[in-house]
């Protein structure tokens, strides 16, 4: 059966901010050693398995033109564009309709834009494993052996061992406290939960019909009305009438039959300015450098200045994060990466065409 990739990138990428702004977020810049942005990357990576043709891109009518400049080898046709952001099980039901329509059935691969790969054979030996592994009522996901206590990612209890390295979802956990997230690292029983998926479509459908039966109802009226001169205007009114979900809670945590594949090929979900530090090599002192900078006596830092005619010169500073971007300027102790969202609402309320 052919496999076709769904990829995701509707995102804001606010914690990126300045450099990733609403009008042009995360998924379409570069933030690794790559010239390639994000989304291209993701696109790169899975063309030794799915061919061009059979890849879609899901994104806020926002970017098209962004992904069409940034993907031009990507058909037109296969770039869906939602009218509004109502997260990923939406977006799911979007292109489970469209694979129906031009497949009547298929394996469908489910990934995200702004997600980092070191080691894209052992991804791509992964997704194979999965791809032979489908059947028609079940879903396996990709899960990553945790390298460090993390509570920024949602986590995979992993139950029995079935064959070639697959074992069955005990459940979905959120996103875990401190000693929780402690636990689950020593335990060596729970995965990161990295958000990509592989399925029959016809199965996701009947998910969705069973468990979200609006959502259902939606990607039913867009199989019927794809060819319809109308339906720009027909899928921005069941945009509007529909619940912004996750995956994860309409669907995943629901299915019995879930299995799961442990990834150790060095995945990271590019969340926050201190992901660059696994994504950029450091100097001597630990400090990340990208642009015009100039550091003194300063360590642990993290520097980066898109713009060729400004300069960061720093002096004696420690665990600061300093990014020059346009008519922006972050400064942010490390410590405090969390909790940008908070400043981003701030900048919302008093500054918003800083955004």
């Amino acid at each position: 059966m052919k496999t076709v990739a769904i990829i995701m990138a509707g995102g804001k990428g606010e914690r990126f901010w300045p450099i990733s702004k609403k009008d042009f977020p995360k998924q379409f810049i570069s933030l690794t050693k790559s010239k390639l942005t994000m989304i291209q990357l993701s696109v790169e990576r899975i063309k030794k398995i799915v061919k061009n043709d059979d890849i879609y891109i899901v994104t806020n009518e926002i970017y098209k033109n962004i992904v069409y400049e940034q993907l031009p080898y990507i058909s037109k046709g296969n770039i869906l564009l939602e009218p509004l952001s109502k997260n990923t099980a939406p977006c799911i039901a979007f292109a489970t309709a469209v694979i129906k329509q031009k497949y009547k059935d298929a394996n469908v691969l489910v990934l995200a834009a702004d997600h980092y790969i070191k080691n894209v054979n052992l991804f791509l030996d992964s997704i194979d494993i999965g791809i032979q592994n489908i059947t028609k009522n079940n879903i396996i996901t990709l899960g990553i052996v945790p390298t460090r206590i993390e509570t920024g990612y949602g986590y995979i209890e992993l139950g029995k061992s079935k064959k070639n390295n697959i074992y069955f979802v005990n459940k979905f956990i959120e996103k875990p406290d401190y000693v929780t997230a402690k636990e689950y690292y020593d335990s060596g029983n729970y995965l990161w939960n990295s958000g990509m998926f592989l399925w029959r479509n016809s199965f996701m459908e009947k998910c969705i019909e069973k468990y979200t039966p609006e959502l259902y109802k939606m990607l039913n009226i867009i199989y019927n009305n794809i060819n319809n001169s109308n339906f720009t205007s027909i899928l921005k009114s069941q945009y509007d009438q529909i619940e912004a979900v996750s995956i994860d809670y309409a669907i995943m945590e629901k299915v019995d039959n879930i299995m799961v594949i442990p990834g150790n090929f060095g995945w990271d979900d590019v969340g926050s300015w201190l992901s660059v530090e696994r994504l950029q090599t450091s100097d001597i002192n630990n400090n990340i450098i990208v642009g015009n900078n100039i550091v003194l006596n300063s360590n642990n830092n993290i520097l980066i200045n898109h713009e060729e005619n400004k300069l960061i010169a720093t002096l004696g500073i420690e665990n600061t994060i300093i990014v020059q971007h346009q008519d922006c300027l972050l400064i942010m102790n490390k410590d405090n990466c969390s909790d940008i969202k908070q400043l981003i609402d701030e900048i919302k309320n008093k500054y918003d065409k800083y955004l």
